[in-house]
């Protein structure tokens, strides 16, 4: 028998968090998957970040950049609601500590398997 809307949607919430340890906050986060207008945006954003030899990010503005548009899309509370849209909130966390920032920017890039090419069929996002 084929799924209803309901089935699929309970089936999505349930697949679609991570709980991150942030010791630094006192506790743990909850990270949401992106959706593919989110994924699409954090993608074409990553393209602006100075890379090393290795692919990987290197500490500039455009990194802070997409690591807060990330982590606005990305954070939210018990009910599933995003807690860093306000202007204030995004601004908290640009004072935040870079380690703090890319500690949680790696565990949402794992959660939305971000650059992983071989599981997408798609160009890398990094």
């Amino acid at each position: 028998m084929p799924l209803t809307f309901h089935e699929i949607e309970a089936a999505r919430k349930a697949a679609t968090f991570k709980s991150v340890p942030v010791p630094e906050w006192g506790g743990d986060v909850l990270l949401r998957k992106l959706g593919a207008a989110a994924y699409v945006s954090i993608a074409d954003k990553s393209k602006a970040v100075p890379k090393d030899g290795q692919g990987n990010p290197t500490l500039s503005q455009e990194t802070v950049d997409l690591y807060i548009l990330m982590l606005s899309l990305s954070i939210v509370d018990q009910s599933g609601a995003l807690i860093f849209r306000s202007p204030e909130a995004r601004q908290f966390l640009r004072d935040e500590p870079f380690d703090v920032l890319d500690h949680l920017a790696a565990a949402a890039a794992d959660l939305n398997e971000l650059g992983d090419t071989e599981k997408k069929g798609t160009a890398p996002v990094s």
